[in-house]
C-alpha cells in the first residue's frame, strides 16, 4: 500500500482531485452569495405626473382644488420598482365618502401597488373645497365697449346664439356670479355685419372669472353695425327736349333729401344724389318710380326709390296789345318819340295756366339807344316775358325819332 501511494502518478491524481473539490466549494459559495445579494437588493425611483382620480358623488357635490397630477416615489426590490415605474399600473386616488362641505385637507392614496413596495406621494395631502352642486341657466351678454369699430361706425344690435347657457358649479362660486359674458378674442376692426364665435365666462362683480362649468362653452355672436351717415339733397338732372307742342310746367319729387351711409372718407366727397330725367320721351303728364343710385363707393341709402311727377301742358298763345316800348342807354340830352305811338303787340306762348296769370305789365319790350343820334332810326326790339313763356313781337322793328330836349 505504501508503495502504491508513493508512486508519482498516484500523487498527481490525488492532487488534481483535491483541486477540483476546492474549486467547486469556492464557486458554490460565491454563487450563493451573489444570489442572496440580488434577492436582497433594494432601490427607489420617482414616477412623475401620475394622474389623480377624484372619486366622489358628482351628482350632488362639486370639488375644486384637487391636483390633476402628482409625483410618486416608489421604494422596494429593484426589479419591482423598475416594473412599477415603467408600467405605471397603479393609481393615485382621492376618495371622498360623505364629504363635509367647505375647505379641507385630504390624503392622496396609491392603489394597486405591490405589497412589497412602498409609495411616497408629493404632495401627500392636498387642500380641496367641497360644495353643494348647483345648476342654473343664465343669459349671455356681450360687452359692446370691447368691440373695435372703424371710425364713425356704431353698434346697431348684438345678439348671441344661444342666448342662454347652463352653468354648473359649487354653491360658493355660483353665489358670486354677477354676469355671464361672451368674450370676443379677435381684435379686428369691424366695419360691416359679422358673426364670430366667443367663449363664455362667468364673472363676479369685479370681473374676475369664476371656477364653474358652462355648457356650451362657446356661443355665436352676431354683430350688426351702422356706418356713418350724411344727409344730402336729391336733385334732378334733366336732359332731352319735350316734343313740339308741349311745355314743361313742373317736375316734383316725393322726397327732397336722403341719408347716405358709408365710410367717412367716402361721405366727404358726396354732396348730392341726382335723379336723371329724360324729357324726350314724355308726351303727357306722368308719374313714375325712380331708383336712386348709390354713388362713389357709399354703402347704401336710407331709401332707394322715390316718386317723380312730370307735369306738361299743350302750348297755347295769347296776344297782348298796347305793350309799351322803352329805350335803354339813351343819352340824357336826347328825346325819343314814336310815330306809331310807342306800343306794340306781343304774342306770348305757354301753358294755359301760365297765360291766365300774365298781364301786359309783365311784358317788357326794349331797344338799345346807346349809339343813337338826332334823327330817324329803325331799331330792333327785344321782348322779355315771365319764366316758361315764349314771347314774340308781330313787328320786330320800330321807327324812332331822336331829337334834342
Amino acid at each position: 500500500m505504501d508503495n502504491f501511494l508513493n508512486k508519482p502518478i498516484v500523487l498527481n491524481i490525488f492532487a488534481l482531485l483535491l483541486s477540483v473539490f476546492l474549486f467547486i466549494q469556492v464557486s458554490d459559495s460565491k454563487l450563493g452569495e451573489t444570489a442572496r445579494n440580488v434577492i436582497s437588493s433594494n432601490d427607489d425611483n420617482v414616477a412623475e405626473n401620475i394622474p389623480v382620480e377624484l372619486i366622489y358623488d358628482t351628482e350632488n357635490y362639486i370639488v375644486t382644488g384637487a391636483p390633476e397630477k402628482v409625483n410618486v416615489r416608489i421604494s422596494g426590490p429593484k426589479s419591482l420598482v423598475v416594473s412599477a415605474v415603467t408600467l405605471r399600473d397603479f393609481q393615485a386616488v382621492i376618495e371622498l365618502n360623505d364629504p363635509a362641505i367647505g375647505e379641507q385637507k385630504v390624503e392622496v392614496k396609491i392603489n394597486n401597488l405591490s405589497d412589497k413596495l412602498t409609495a411616497e406621494v408629493t404632495p401627500a395631502e392636498v387642500a380641496i373645497n367641497v360644495q353643494e352642486r348647483i345648476t342654473v341657466e343664465h343669459n349671455v351678454t356681450v360687452k359692446e365697449n370691447k368691440i373695435s369699430l372703424e371710425e364713425g361706425y356704431k353698434i346697431e344690435e348684438v345678439t348671441t346664439s344661444p342666448d342662454k347657457v347652463s352653468i354648473v358649479g359649487g354653491k360658493d362660486q355660483m353665489s358670486k356670479i354677477s354676469s355671464v359674458i361672451a368674450v370676443l378674442d379677435s381684435k379686428d376692426v369691424i366695419s360691416s355685419d359679422v358673426k364670430r364665435d366667443a367663449r363664455v365666462v362667468a364673472v363676479d362683480e369685479a370681473g374676475k372669472p369664476l371656477d364653474v362649468t358652462i355648457t356650451p362653452a362657446k356661443v355665436s355672436v352676431d354683430i350688426k353695425v351702422t356706418p356713418p351717415s350724411k344727409t344730402v339733397p336729391i336733385n334732378t338732372e334733366v336732359s332731352g327736349k319735350l316734343p313740339d307742342g308741349l311745355v314743361l310746367e313742373s317736375i316734383s319729387l316725393s322726397e327732397t333729401k336722403v341719408n347716405v351711409y358709408g365710410k367717412l372718407s367716402v361721405l366727404r366727397d358726396i354732396s348730392e344724389i341726382k335723379v336723371p330725367i329724360d324729357l324726350s320721351h314724355v308726351t303727357e303728364t306722368t308719374e313714375y318710380q325712380a331708383t336712386l343710385n348709390v354713388s362713389k363707393n357709399a354703402e347704401f341709402l336710407s331709401f332707394s326709390k322715390i316718386t317723380v311727377k312730370i307735369k306738361v301742358s299743350a302750348i297755347v298763345s295769347k296776344t297782348y296789345s298796347g305793350v309799351p316800348v322803352s329805350p335803354l342807354n339813351l343819352d340824357d340830352g336826347l328825346l325819343a318819340s314814336y310815330p306809331n305811338g310807342g306800343t306794340v303787340e306781343v304774342v306770348v306762348s305757354g301753358t294755359e295756366t301760365l297765360l291766365n296769370q300774365i298781364q301786359a305789365s309783365d311784358l317788357v319790350v326794349t331797344y338799345d339807344a346807346k349809339d343813337l343820334v338826332v334823327g330817324t332810326h329803325q331799331v330792333p326790339l327785344v321782348v322779355k316775358g315771365p319764366e316758361n313763356s315764349t314771347c314774340n313781337i308781330s313787328n320786330a322793328q320800330m321807327e324812332v325819332i331822336v331829337s334834342k330836349k
